[in-house]
């Protein structure tokens, strides 16, 4: 588990997602105003491996908050996806970080294409879980995102989080 800045979060994610892409004005977006400043990549191939960012999603999770928090485990197997997500969520809860307090919770699966697709909704619902208790008054923003390599074996997973609090 790490305690990431702003930068930080921006160099972590882009240690997880490529860019395989020429950039130019048409495809550079930047944010200013309290944002992190992201590449979105537009129109790519449909045969890339490459993860599209959707920048709202990221700023959902990093606009104003003031600690932000990643943690990632790889794992392969039957419901690999699912028991990555508890490892992290023990981690995080271990130390004193409950999904029930956070504001924003951003999910990043690697996986070969073959993966199990049900797999990512079993793992998804464990967070889901997390997130609800019946005095909550507003549960987190949670998104997550999936990107392909078919040079992993059909059962591996990477599932990074990154969690967002606010004070």
């Amino acid at each position: 588990m790490k305690i990431l800045s702003k930068e930080e979060f921006q160099n972590e994610l882009a240690e997880i997602v490529s860019y395989n892409i020429t950039l130019n004005t048409e495809n550079i977006k930047n944010v200013e105003d309290n944002d992190i400043f992201m590449i979105e990549c537009l129109n790519l191939d449909s045969d890339s491996n490459d993860i599209i960012l959707d920048i709202e999603d990221i700023n959902t999770i990093t606009k104003n908050k003031d600690l932000l928090i990643m943690s990632s485990f790889e794992q392969h197997g039957t419901c690999s996806a699912k028991e990555s997500i508890k490892l992290i969520l023990l981690d995080f809860e271990e130390n004193n970080l409950f999904l029930m307090e956070a504001d924003g919770i951003l999910v990043y699966f690697q996986v070969n294409s073959n993966y199990n697709i049900m797999d990512f909704a079993e793992a998804m619902k464990v967070i889901y879980d997390r997130c609800k208790y019946k005095d909550m008054i507003k549960e987190p923003n949670t998104i997550f995102g999936v990107s392909c390599d078919n040079g992993l074996k059909s059962d591996y997973v990477k599932v990074t989080i990154f969690v967002g609090y606010s004070k």
